[in-house]
């Protein structure tokens, strides 16, 4: 690696005498053996307080050329003065996070600009104040607090602390996901060893498909429903079926798309009872009843096997989302995908010009499958700002993006899942 980040790990805040905020130093350190060429510097702090985390990253220059600049010393990332408005009297938890994007020199000494490289190093930034000192200082240039403005002050510091001290650690994920990149479409399984519950009816999976043949049977008009009887008979099935549950005959439906368990085995047990006198009747429903039933049946029950076939798209409960990708960041890079990028696109492209052809062009991707094996990169152009992106890191993302989808899927779910950070993936990309 031909650049290297000097920057602490970890950096207790100071203020001067003159109330600016003493901030760590950011050195880029370029290696003999390739003097590198840099072309973008970017600082990016994150935490609490949100206020003087903008504030700290506002110091920092920000360095960003057309032109890649060549470095053969220590160079220091220039700094603004940090000036404090207030007396820092509370805890102080951020991250300084430092990505120095370079081009690799050729056997001339000219900058390779056919493949950018990235580096990234992180500080953490914190203070814990002094209770005693910080409160004495105060008195100097405020008026003394009076006992609830006192204790107000002594449970909010109070709780800072406890929220720092009970700070979990990292705690990884037991299972693992299986990220399964398409041609046209893109999915994610995820391996949770957590004990599932037995289920009560039939695995999840099975009485779903139930519940869905079930209801659009009942919903089907009677020349669909069963063909080979008049639609008296079926009309009289369903005014039967009906009566037993108490119900009206155009509710019938509504059963299996509730969640009330006890009212859908009644409501089966009800179909199986109301045949009816006429054997060509009693035929016609047994024929499809069994075809309802071997489908169900052959449905995999992976959830019961600890595999959960993970819902991408929340808004319409699909598991499969287009595998059409939008760089939606270049620093860092975060891509969008799905259907909500490929809306994007026909947007972008219906309100476009002929100048923003090359940006559209730049910015959508049909399908991350396609760059699998490829050395190359790609000129992108974000709201005037272009990057070359190497394939590789373009995958990255769009695996980061798979496994976000799958987290807010985790919190939102139902079911109960392991905790833990998603640490381990296996990738699937079918005939490459």
């Amino acid at each position: 690696m031909p650049v290297e980040i000097q920057l602490l790990p970890s950096f207790k805040l100071g203020v001067k005498e003159n109330t600016q905020l003493h901030l760590p130093t950011i050195q880029i350190v370029p290696i003999k053996s390739n003097i590198p060429y840099i072309s973008r510097i970017t600082c990016i702090v994150r935490g609490t307080p949100n206020e003087l985390a903008a504030q700290i990253q506002k110091s920092y220059r920000q360095f960003h050329t057309a032109t890649p600049k060549q470095i053969y010393n220590i160079s220091q990332l220039g700094q603004d003065p940090c000036q404090l408005d207030a007396p820092l009297i509370t805890i102080v938890d951020c991250t300084l996070k430092v990505i120095v994007e370079y081009f690799d020199s050729d056997a001339v000494g000219k900058p390779n600009l056919s493949i950018s490289n990235h580096v990234c190093a992180e500080c953490d930034l914190w203070f814990i104040p002094n209770l005693q000192k910080s409160s004495s200082s105060s008195t100097k240039n405020h008026l003394p607090m009076n006992t609830s403005q006192f204790d107000h002050y002594l449970n909010n510091l109070s709780q800072q602390l406890s929220e720092k001290l009970n700070e979990k650690q990292r705690k990884r994920f037991p299972g693992w996901l299986a990220l399964d990149f398409g041609t046209s479409n893109s999915t994610v399984t995820l391996f949770d060893p957590i004990e599932v519950p037995i289920a009560e009816v039939l695995p999840r999976e099975q009485e779903l498909r139930l519940r869905e043949r079930m209801a659009e049977w009942f919903n089907s008009s009677p020349d669909l429903a069963l063909p080979d009887v008049s639609s008296s008979e079926w009309e009289k099935f369903l005014v039967d079926i009906s009566k037993n549950l108490a119900i009206e005959s155009d509710q019938l439906s509504e059963i299996f798309e509730s969640d009330n368990k006890e009212l859908f085995l009644e409501a089966i047990r009800q179909i199986e009872l109301c045949l009816g006198t006429s054997d060509r009747f009693r035929r016609a429903v047994s024929k499809k009843l069994y075809a309802i039933y071997h489908e169900v049946f052959r449905v995999p029950t992976l959830e019961s096997q600890n595999l959960i076939p993970v819902v991408l798209d929340i808004d319409r409960r699909s598991t499969e989302i287009p595998s059409e990708m939008e760089v939606s960041q270049l620093i860092p890079l975060k891509l969008r995908m799905g259907r909500d990028a490929r809306d994007n696109r026909k947007k972008a492209i219906a309100q476009g010009t002929t100048v923003s052809v090359k940006e559209i062009i730049s910015r959508f991707h049909h399908s991350p499958k396609r760059y699998f094996g490829q050395d190359r990169s790609f000129p992108i152009i974000l709201e005037e700002d272009e990057e070359n992106i190497q394939v590789n890191r373009l995958i990255q993302a769009a695996w980061a993006q798979l496994i976000e989808l799958t987290e807010d899927y985790r919190q939102r779910a139902r079911r109960r899942f392991s905790e833990g950070d998603f640490l381990t993936a296996v990738v699937t990309y079918p005939t490459v």
